[in-house]
């Protein structure tokens, strides 16, 4: 079994994604790596070449509201998985400190089309329903069949994903979905994901020893210690990745990744 991690970034969030690599690079071996550039400098595709398989992404559209290359990017990857492959898509808020083969062997163990994490798990906000996500009920109503079915379903973060090649039918399905909503989308690509898969029941594992940790403005000057170092979880499971949920508010990740830069450098 080939196994695939990927990224997406553009100049702007390449510090981030950097270092999540270089955290990752410290504690698993054995992966493929693969970015997808969105916007990186010539430099920044350089410096990332030596670690990882980098694929240019076209930027031939001028992004509008929540459609952007980076969305439709994470949607892409997920159509194209061939078999005997197993994708772990990390966004570039993500820091790795540990092996992540358990919860790998976890979700193979499953059986299971797609593994993601509830946005509730292990963070001080609850989830919300798959309905609240779509600002406007006609459309999903229209797209799906079963949307009364799965609409209070809890929304599954799309930040970290594990897939197997069984999802790329789904996906497929939730790009030509993307590009028919672009004028005027106003949802993230995450909303029609969590739709698609629930309309097409896919089997979905729900990972555990990940944690997303809400970035907001009161991190910005004294950011909490408690993210910049591995610590049990309120179950004590141990907490393998951390998701930086933040409001993409530049200050507020530099803040919350600062420290981490000097303890996870790329490797030499």
């Amino acid at each position: 079994m080939t196994k695939r991690v990927c990224w997406v970034t553009d100049a702007q969030f390449f510090p981030f994604a950097s270092l999540s690599i270089a955290s990752f690079l410290r504690h698993n071996q054995g992966w493929h790596l693969t970015v997808y550039d969105i916007g990186m400098d010539r430099q920044q595709r350089s410096t990332l070449a030596s670690y990882a398989e980098i694929i240019p992404y076209p930027r031939d559209f001028e992004p509008t509201g929540y459609y952007s290359p980076g969305s439709k990017a994470r949607i892409c990857m997920l159509t194209n998985i061939p078999e005997g492959e197993l994708l772990l898509y990390l966004d570039s808020d993500s820091i790795v400190f540990s092996s992540v083969d358990p919860i790998v062997q976890e979700f193979l163990a499953s059986n299971h089309t797609v593994g993601m994490t509830m946005e509730d798990y292990h963070t001080a906000w609850p989830s919300h329903p798959i309905a609240a996500a779509w600002f406007d009920e006609s459309l999903p109503r229209r797209a799906f069949p079963g949307y009364e079915r799965w609409k209070n379903n809890r929304v599954l973060n799309a930040g970290v994903i594990l897939a197997s090649p069984a999802v790329v039918p789904a996906a497929i399905k939730a790009l030509e979905l993307y590009e028919s909503l672009k004028p005027g989308l106003r949802l993230q690509e995450q909303t029609l994901l969590n739709s698609v898969f629930f309309e097409e029941q896919l089997s979905i594992h729900y990972l555990p020893y990940w944690q997303h940790c809400m970035a907001d403005e009161r991190y910005v000057d004294h950011p909490p210690g408690e993210l910049y170092d591995q610590t049990p979880s309120c179950d004590e499971q141990r907490i393998i990745v951390r998701h930086f949920c933040g409001p993409g508010n530049q200050a507020v990740l530099q803040a919350c990744f600062g420290r981490l830069a000097k303890k996870y450098p790329l490797p030499q």
